[in-house]
């Protein structure tokens, strides 16, 4: 599959999943099971099988930069503070409309800065193997459609107007798009005054960044928080027993 129609079906399946919890409110109430399920499947490929393949065509340098783009992500996730990841079903501990607002930005932000990274990693992907390709092309596929039901799920819950709510949604879609034209328009600038090796070496620096920072988001923005829910939830389970 070209890399035209691999970035459009992906596009495309983000932009049908933001619209199902509008749609189908009932899913709703299993979006964070399904963005956990999501979470966990991308998170186990990029461990096994991203990271060491990188490490096999990069060596120490990819490990490095994956390493320290983890961080950067980390650092600026801490800065951001805690996004309030609990709010459906109306359990939102009032705070105040600025820390709401604050919240819904950071959320956006984050997941606007996790989209653009995936399409980086589907474009820089091509360059490395087709296996690469094909398998970062299936993961996204299927982790960006739980991604996209739960994100949309949190937005309709927090946004006071429907207005907001298409906004955002639509900026939210749109960032996988935007990743993947920038990183094919920044190599059509380079590529032509670039020699091959350089090239190579390149994408193998983005598709470090991107697999460093995509762990980070995974880690931080899903998978600890969707934890964190799950234990919540069991805690009354265990106080009735």
């Amino acid at each position: 599959m070209s890399l035209f129609n691999a970035a459009l079906l992906v596009s495309l399946g983000i932009a049908v999943s933001v619209l199902i919890p509008h749609y189908w409110p009932g899913v709703r109430a299993h979006s964070k099971t399904l963005m956990l399920i999501g979470t966990v499947v991308l998170l186990a490929f990029v461990a096994f099988d991203l990271v060491p393949e990188m490490v096999e065509i990069g060596g120490t340098t990819a490990l490095v930069i994956m390493g320290v783009s983890w961080l950067g992500f980390s650092a600026v996730h801490s800065m951001q503070g805690p996004h309030d990841h609990d709010s459906h079903h109306g359990h939102i501990h009032k705070a105040g409309d600025e820390r709401k607002g604050h919240s819904i930005s950071a959320l956006l932000g984050s997941m606007i800065l996790h989209c653009i990274s995936g399409g980086m990693l589907l474009v820089t992907s091509y360059e490395m193997s087709t296996r690469m390709a094909s398998a970062v092309l299936m993961s996204l596929i299927g982790h960006k459609a739980f991604e996209a039901i739960s994100v949309s799920s949190l937005l309709i819950d927090r946004v006071k107007t429907k207005k907001q709510l298409y906004l955002y949604a639509s900026l939210y879609a749109l960032s996988f798009p935007f990743g993947v034209l920038v990183t094919v328009a920044a190599e059509g600038l380079f590529a032509s005054s670039l020699s091959h090796e350089t090239v190579e070496y390149a994408a193998m620096v983005l598709t470090s960044v991107a697999i460093g920072s995509l762990l980070g988001c995974l880690l931080q923005d899903f998978l600890l928080p969707s934890l964190r829910d799950l234990k919540r939830l069991a805690m009354p389970v265990r106080r009735t027993m």
